[in-house]
């Protein structure tokens, strides 16, 4: 029995704490189940059409979303039968973990949604224990990445004859080697493209391999700009070319994406009144007649250079700045949670509840003060995170505008106080602690709590 626990572990290449699963649960069943097949399952190259050749079971040789799949596999069979499976914090940490690993395979990018599919593949697992998921999962989803240039449009940046610079070939839009495709099939190149950057791409998703090529050529041009500029001759103007809409392949594969900036048509009627004239924010002058006026302008502002900017990130730190002209001060240690903190307790004030300012703190923390201090930022920005802080930020606006009216608050600094009295901040501190514990709050927590008791 020992003998043949050990060759589960192997095979799977579980850890020890899920050796021990298997052993209990091998104990209560009376037998060990084989999960493998070691007729099929033994060193050999298993290939299909559209599927990247693979060593199928030499860990040594198998890619990492394969090693990944199988020690997952072996954990969620380690698991008694039934109707219900219950998955452990470290079963959800691997399966985190396995999804990630599959998402930077470039064999598996073409999958729509990766998550339903490992979903599903635990829960294949689970059921059937005599098939080895993980080859199947790669038979039915991995593909063979394939290489291709891309063709990729630059606006405002023209180019007379083909040439090479920085490892980028550049073509005139006159040259023969750009696919031409008749109409109405091909996108055409905007009038406004005056070269073409033809980069060699490799991968099985064609958006995300056209996405890549624009990345290589959006850092091409930032290098340019930066270094043409030292040419007295050149206009700062002159430097906005940018990448273009249309990209396409050498194999006659083609698209197009629209800018992130790009604005849509909003129709505007009578229905739309109520919205507008009965918010807050339309009281506040296009000429502020005194401070906290002033300030709600200035959030304003930075609130429209987000809505405006194309890129999330920039976006997002705008909406940072906004909310720093509502409820930062200019002489904080403890900036992100001292605005986070005022923000919730502006939200209790007016609403009647908090909002929980821990999201607050860590998008200041991971994101604001990185990008700002010259640091990378890790995780991308979406626009989905964008239209989540931007719903925080313009709420906390109209509720710094009613509270400057509700108390005739002339100065910003007025209302920074009352969000700052010690009895709120008390409150807000208990509610953290009873309703949403944070580790990240704690210290922070217990100078409030100190404050508050002097």
């Amino acid at each position: 029995m020992a003998a043949e626990i050990g060759t589960h572990r192997t095979i799977l290449g579980v850890d020890e704490a899920v050796s021990s699963e298997v052993k209990n649960s091998a104990a209560q069943a009376g037998r060990v189940r084989r999960l493998v097949d070691p007729a099929r399952d033994g060193v050999g190259v298993i290939g299909r059409v559209g599927a990247a050749p693979r060593l199928a079971r030499d860990d040594k040789a198998m890619p990492e979303a394969e090693k990944l799949l199988k020690q997952l596999q072996g954990r969620i069979r380690a698991k008694p039968k039934g109707d219900s499976l219950h998955l452990n914090d470290s079963d959800v940490s691997i399966a985190a973990k396995t999804r990630k690993s599959l998402e930077d395979d470039m064999r598996y990018e073409h999958v729509d949604n990766l998550a339903v599919a490992l979903d599903d593949f635990i829960l294949r697992c689970h059921q059937d224990r005599s098939t080895d998921q993980g080859f199947q999962f790669e038979r039915m989803h991995a593909k063979a990445p394939e290489t291709h240039d891309c063709y990729v449009g630059i606006d405002y940046l023209g180019v007379s004859a083909p040439m090479e610079i920085l490892g980028i070939r550049l073509l005139p839009m006159s040259s023969p080697e750009i696919p031409r495709f008749p109409p109405p099939e091909s996108f055409d190149f905007e009038p406004t493209t005056g070269a073409v950057a033809v980069i060699e791409t490799r991968g099985t998703d064609r958006a995300r391999m056209a996405e890549r090529a624009k990345e290589a050529v959006r850092h091409f041009l930032r290098v340019l700009r930066v270094t043409l500029r030292d040419s007295q001759g050149i206009n700062d103007k002159q430097l906005r070319f940018r990448v273009g809409r249309v990209y396409r392949f050498d194999d006659l594969a083609q698209g197009w994406s629209a800018f992130a900036s790009t604005p849509y048509a909003m129709p505007l009627d009578e229905s739309a009144r109520p919205l507008i004239e009965v918010s807050p924010i339309a009281t506040l002058p296009a000429q502020p007649t005194n401070d906290a006026e002033r300030h709600a302008n200035i959030a304003m502002a930075w609130m429209e250079r987000s809505r405006l900017e194309g890129d999330p990130l920039v976006a997002l730190l705008h909406l940072f700045t906004a909310l720093e002209a509502l409820v930062g001060t200019k002489d904080e240690e403890k900036k992100a949670p001292a605005l986070a903190f005022r923000a919730a307790i502006l939200s209790h004030l007016v609403d009647g509840r908090f909002t929980h300012p821990v999201e607050t703190l860590k998008d200041y923390a991971d994101i604001r003060s990185v990008a700002i201090h010259g640091g990378e930022v890790r995780e991308p920005i979406t626009e989905g995170d964008v239209a989540k802080y931007e719903r925080t930020v313009r709420w906390a606006l109209r509720q710094y505008v009613l509270m400057i009216r509700q108390h005739g608050f002339s100065k910003k600094i007025q209302l920074i106080r009352l969000l700052d009295a010690p009895e709120q901040r008390r409150e807000l501190a208990e509610w953290i602690r009873r309703e949403a514990p944070d580790p990240a709050w704690n210290d922070y927590l217990s100078e409030v709590e100190v404050d508050s008791d002097n």
